[in-house]
């Protein structure tokens, strides 16, 4: 059953949008943050783990309460950290390796999550032999992925009434390392017909409630070349959003549904979803876009607890959160409406902000 919030955000956001692009076509992107969707394998028989939630309550449980909101959308995409396998075959050396079984998969479009990006620092755990399972078990439950990795270079183009955005996702290890793969990728998706491209980036200083340079660095870069809207996740809290020209950065989500922790840090209990709508006109030509800033908290119990049930702020803590954005942001946000969210200034293709 909906809730009366959620209720709400639904009806509120589908008016604001359609008051705002009455002719040609809108796309609603909702971005959600780190997933991971399995645990360490030595806690998959723990009650308190994540493969025990799901093995109790079924695939449908983690995203239970955001369900309806991303039923309402033409694509939710989050980020994927960890891997879909059935063996431990290919793991690899390292503090946290995250793994579920291949048919784990399935939670995701049982949410209605549509794509997922790859490019993080936990898609590797278990070498090529996981990369590949978590990929096979994307394809054969429906679920688009994209990356830019060691083992391949991958966009993903979604369209809509003629209407075409791009998605390119990358770890910050592994632009370092080849930025010209990330460029290719996003000349791949230009000569597809791509009107607008996103960047969904992968770096930062964990817990950290402020960006740091190499998160700026790889946002304005991604700028340079092209990128409309970039989205960041990877310190596991929430931090600043900008506006640059005619692009839109927000620096990272926070968690979403986490498995890989039993108990939430503090500062890790507060997380945030971006909704963008991105507006074409009647013949597919991109005119601009706008995000919605949306609070949630990561468990739906409160307190250390992580339940791995992620669930929308009350209009307190959803202040509360903002307010944290706020102090890593260089203007002043917007009050926060109830059931709509903190919603960020329109910004027009090629324009200046309105």
């Amino acid at each position: 059953m909906k809730t009366t919030i959620q209720k709400i955000l639904i009806v509120v956001l589908a008016l604001v949008c359609f008051t705002v692009n009455v002719q040609g076509t809108e796309i609603i992107v909702t971005f959600g943050g780190d997933c991971t969707l399995g645990s360490e394998d030595k806690f998959w028989q723990k009650d308190s783990s994540f493969i025990q939630h799901i093995e109790k309550y079924g695939f449908e449980y983690p995203f239970v309460n955001l369900k309806s909101i991303f039923e309402s959308d033409d694509i939710t995409i989050v980020n994927l950290e960890g891997v879909f396998h059935d063996s431990k075959r290919g793991k690899l050396n390292k503090t946290y390796n995250f793994r579920a079984p291949s048919t784990y998969a399935q939670i995701l479009p049982l949410a209605s999550i549509e794509a997922v990006t790859l490019g993080n620092n936990h898609s590797m755990d278990y070498d090529k032999h996981g990369f590949e399972a978590t990929t096979a078990a994307l394809d054969n439950f429906g679920v688009e992925w994209f990356v830019n990795c060691r083992y391949t270079n991958k966009g993903y183009l979604y369209q809509k009434n003629g209407a075409k955005i791009g998605f390119v996702g990358v770890y910050i290890g592994d632009w370092r390392r080849q930025p010209s793969l990330v460029r290719d990728t996003i000349d791949e998706l230009n000569s597809q017909g791509a009107k607008v491209i996103v960047g969904i980036i992968h770096g930062g200083t964990e817990y950290s409630l402020r960006h740091d340079t190499n998160q700026e660095k790889m946002a304005d870069w991604l700028i340079k070349e092209g990128v409309s809207v970039v989205i960041g996740h990877h310190p596991h809290v929430v931090q600043g959003v900008d506006i640059k020209g005619s692009s839109s950065i927000v620096y990272s989500l926070g968690n979403l549904a986490f498995g890989g922790n039993d108990k939430i840090k503090e500062q890790a209990g507060d997380a945030l979803l971006a909704r963008t709508s991105f507006y074409f006109d009647a013949v597919g030509n991109y005119t601009g876009h706008r995000t919605w800033l949306i609070p949630i908290h990561p468990s739906s119990v409160g307190g250390l607890v992580n339940n791995y049930q992620p669930i929308l702020a009350n209009a307190e803590e959803a202040n509360r959160i903002l307010s944290v954005v706020q102090n890593d942001t260089p203007f002043t946000l917007s009050p926060y409406v109830l059931g709509e969210g903190c919603v960020l200034p329109f910004v027009p293709a090629g324009g200046t902000i309105n």
